[in-house]
């Protein structure tokens, strides 16, 4: 189903417009995506406008952030570990 055709169904079944319908329908769908990870959140915006499902492109992305989470704190942790190497022979 694409969006014009929910907004359409909103509009029909609750007596609107079909301005105030799409305003209240964009509404919730921004108000649903804020509470998901971007990653589902933007495939959340594909289902919508016809677009099959790419649950590869949420792994790929939720790979991206956990490798950099993990890629920082590394850093961190080298980076103190120098600093005691430092002061140990200092």
């Amino acid at each position: 189903m694409k969006i014009d055709e929910i907004v359409n169904e909103i509009a029909s079944k609750v007596g609107i417009s079909h301005a105030q319908a799409q305003s209240a329908f964009l509404a919730s769908v921004e108000y649903i995506k804020g509470k998901l990870p971007d990653s589902v959140g933007s495939q959340v915006t594909g289902l919508l406008e016809g677009k099959e499902f790419d649950a590869s492109a949420i792994i790929k992305e939720q790979a991206q952030e956990k490798f950099e989470e993990l890629k920082h704190d590394a850093t961190e942790a080298f980076e103190n570990l120098k600093e005691k190497g430092k002061n140990f022979f200092s």
